[in-house]
């Protein structure tokens, strides 16, 4: 798997460098003003303080400081974009044991519970900027303004009782591979067992009052993610209608989450591109070379947070509770340093 990803990441890298005009991607760098650039940050550090107030609301019962929360967010947020394989999403489980003493259960429960709500924002908007996009390319919107709410309804339904269909999918799954299989080996013992704890962990959506605040918050963190693109875009001479930044934004996410990737480098870059491409009136020398720029600026825009998360978290003491002696006694080996991907490993917010 990892050969694979490694294989489609530079595959995909020495193809979008080879259509890459630099002089073209040096002229948008020069052509983006001090101001803007500070908007597009703000906008990313707002993206993140919305991902934190998630991670707080999906904790619920546990004593989760955002003095602490926040950076644990921020760092978490740069290991996920600078590590390979996803490797970055176990600083957030380790980092939320040694600061906030809080279990392997509860912050898997928590950590999973997000990327499910942002991968059903970015589903949900997607089909609602495809929607408009074609509405306006043919002049009538016609069943659309009934299929927005229904397919609004149909994602609620499905993430607030996504625990139980994992469970009843498992069940199914596990009696018919019982049947042929008596002995069952253990890896796939493993596998089933992974299954009942993800159920588990999307059981704690299924409260009402925390499903909600989750689902608006999960709003915020999209919201400031078109911001920050839509000031990038305009600083490079893009402008296009809201609704089909949405579209292509969520093409640019989607890629992010492809699985055969190094930290999305290369995929990111093509999701951009192809978005712009398609929806656009952009020329391929303009769509790759903002595609570099936007996935460049995202990369920058995490290391300058997550470096400030990383010290905020080292500054401050662990949160005081129940077992707080042993977080402590865990700080200083939870908390790789930035740049040790090794240690990154072993601790995507």
């Amino acid at each position: 798997m990892r050969l694979v990803s490694i294989v489609v990441t530079v595959a995909l890298l020495l193809f979008l460098f080879s259509k890459l005009d630099w002089e073209r991607l040096l002229d948008m760098l020069r052509g983006i003003s001090p101001l803007a650039l500070a908007g597009a940050l703000l906008a990313y550090g707002s993206q993140n303080f919305f991902r934190a107030i998630r991670f707080r609301v999906l904790l619920d019962k546990h004593d989760a400081p955002l003095r602490l929360l926040l950076p644990i967010t921020f760092y978490h947020n740069f290991l996920v974009r600078v590590l390979p394989f996803k490797l970055g999403e176990l600083s957030y489980i380790l980092l939320l044991r040694s600061r906030l003493n809080i279990n392997l259960e509860n912050s898997v429960s928590s950590l999973f519970g997000a990327r499910i709500l942002e991968l059903m924002i970015i589903v949900l908007m997607t089909t609602i900027g495809l929607i408009l996009t074609n509405s306006q390319m043919h002049g009538d919107a016609g069943l659309y303004p009934v299929l927005i709410p229904v397919l609004f309804v149909g994602c609620l339904l499905s993430l607030y009782f996504a625990g139980a269909l994992v469970r009843l999918a498992t069940g199914i799954t596990r009696k018919v591979v019982g049947a042929f299989l008596p002995n069952m080996p253990k890896l796939l013992m493993t596998i089933f067992a992974k299954l009942d704890d993800v159920a588990i962990a999307m059981d704690s959506l299924r409260q009402p009052r925390l499903f909600a605040k989750a689902f608006l918050i999960s709003f915020g963190t999209y919201g400031s993610a078109v911001v920050l693109n839509y000031i990038m875009l305009r600083s490079v001479g893009v402008d296009v209608p809201v609704f089909v930044m949405i579209t292509v934004l969520s093409m640019g996410q989607f890629a992010s989450a492809f699985p055969f990737s190094v930290s999305g480098f290369g995929v990111v870059e093509g999701g951009w591109a192809l978005g712009l491409l398609l929806f656009t009136d952009t020329s391929p020398d303009d769509a790759v070379a903002i595609g570099f720029l936007l996935h460049g600026f995202q990369v920058m825009a995490a290391t300058i947070y997550g470096t400030l998360g990383y010290l905020a978290v080292r500054m401050q003491p662990p949160n005081e509770g129940e077992g707080a002696s042993d977080a402590a006694q865990l700080n200083n080996q939870a908390i790789p340093a930035a740049g040790d991907h090794d240690s990154g490993g072993l601790s995507r917010g």
